[in-house]
């Protein structure tokens, strides 16, 4: 396999799709976009990049291509429009960084295959601001020549890159991650909700927390806008956590795994998200767990 230098394509400009375009332009990568809504596609023309009217356009380039959708529905029409474009050399594997049920991913992956195009999946874990930075984390899974191709693209966006193995297994590893995104955040919503309740400085707590054996990630990236109760734009939503969630008990059942700790707080991430809070950030899990502690 051979790669043209330096050129890739993305479909999706939403939070996580943009801020991977923006990193691989800062890398000096010429990036051919997609996304159906004309505000990302602007949004990603000012930022540099070279934007097209559908995805079959950014897919008949011939050049690799990252599909990073927030929906089954988006990710179907995309593999619509790659099963549209066949390509006969295998220079063009599509590396699949959505947060998407691994059974329609195998799915694609088969279709895909007819048509000669390799299918990755490589989910991402890290926030839109940390993707920015390429303070990520690839799981990628599948074809490690193809793998190989996208190695220069993967390492340009990623802190670290996880070879995972088989087809598949890059998912089962961001549900774990993700897993974890949820109960230190909710862990970190609530420390932040009991100082406040203690009578004490929620910036003082959270500078002492963040340097304590307790700290986490997920209080250092989201402490700050807790005690802000600054909770948009996204970084990562509670809509998002709640659709990852679902597939992380879905996984669980598959297993025969029982999660006490995650299911309460899946659960109280569906009441928020039933409060009107889900396009909030994850962050925003601290306003409703105040609301529930607020003075009758």
């Amino acid at each position: 396999m051979s790669q043209p230098a330096r050129n890739v394509g993305v479909i999706g400009a939403g939070a996580m799709g943009f801020a991977l375009i923006e990193r691989l332009i800062k890398r000096d990568f010429s990036v051919w976009v997609f996304d159906p809504s004309p505000d990302a596609r602007k949004r990603s023309s000012d930022a540099g990049a070279l934007c097209e009217d559908s995805a079959e356009a950014v897919f008949e380039k011939g050049i690799p291509v990252i599909t990073c959708v927030a929906s089954p529905i988006a990710f179907k029409k995309t593999v619509e429009a790659a099963l549209a474009k066949p390509v006969h050399n295998g220079a063009a594997p599509i590396i699949e960084a959505s947060t998407i049920d691994t059974a329609l991913k195998m799915e694609a992956r088969a279709q895909l295959a007819q048509v000669g195009r390799t299918l990755l999946d490589c989910p991402v874990s890290g926030t839109s601001l940390q993707a920015r930075n390429g303070d990520i984390i690839v799981f990628a899974s599948g074809d490690e020549d193809a793998l190989s191709v996208c190695d220069p693209i993967i390492s340009a966006i990623a802190r670290k890159t996880v070879r995972a193995g088989k087809f598949g297994s890059g998912m089962r590893l961001k549900l774990l991650a993700n897993h974890l995104v949820a109960l230190n955040s909710m862990a970190a919503a609530e420390v932040l909700v009991l100082a406040r309740k203690a009578g004490l400085a929620p910036e003082m707590a959270l500078e002492v927390l963040t340097q304590s054996a307790g700290n986490s990630r997920m209080l250092e990236v989201r402490g700050k806008m807790m005690i802000a109760h600054d909770y948009l734009p996204a970084t990562g939503s509670i809509d998002l956590i709640v659709k990852d969630g679902d597939m992380i008990q879905n996984l669980a059942r598959e297993v025969g795994c029982t999660l006490p700790l995650f299911s309460r707080a899946h659960s109280l991430y569906h009441s928020a998200q039933d409060e009107g809070l889900g396009a909030h950030d994850i962050g925003g899990i601290h306003g409703y767990l105040l609301g529930l502690n607020s003075e009758p």
